[in-house]
């Protein structure tokens, strides 16, 4: 049992908010707020840059949803070369397979197309991710090589 928790107090409820409570008790939701506003003012810049986030992509795109563009990955899981299809109505702008770690494998750019025909080659085994990108948004799908 933690030092600070009450005695006979069973472990499980033995959390940080009961070991907290005990040590400030005058803790309220906004005093938490602007001591955890204060923290994260602190570490995230720092970590930003001790991590070398600065060339990170990110994105305002909308995220459709899967079943809504009747994204399919066809066989999935393969060993083979496979097929990644939306509905007839969309086109496809650019798809990246990202693997695991989330490297980039393989780009497609400018595509116009509601199928696309991916070659398995230079792929390795693994999971990969599969974002495809059209005018209305983006979509992610889970891509097994085996």
């Amino acid at each position: 049992a933690h030092p600070s928790c009450p005695d006979g107090a069973p472990l499980e409820q033995c959390n940080f908010h009961v070991i907290n409570s005990i040590n400030n008790q005058d803790m309220s939701v906004e005093k938490m707020n602007t001591y955890l506003d204060s923290v994260f003012g602190y570490f995230v810049p720092r970590a930003f840059v001790a991590l070398d986030l600065e060339n990170i992509e990110t994105s305002t795109e909308d995220i459709l949803n899967a079943n809504e563009v009747n994204l399919q990955v066809i066989p999935n899981p393969t060993a083979g070369d496979f097929t990644i299809s939306i509905d007839a109505a969309l086109k496809m702008e650019n798809v990246t397979l990202f693997d695991f770690s989330g490297r980039a494998a393989a780009t497609y750019n400018s595509l116009n197309t509601n199928t696309l025909r991916v070659s398995r080659a230079g792929l390795v085994s693994g999971i990969y991710f599969a974002k495809v990108t059209t005018a209305d948004g983006i979509i992610t799908q889970k891509v097994i090589l085996e």
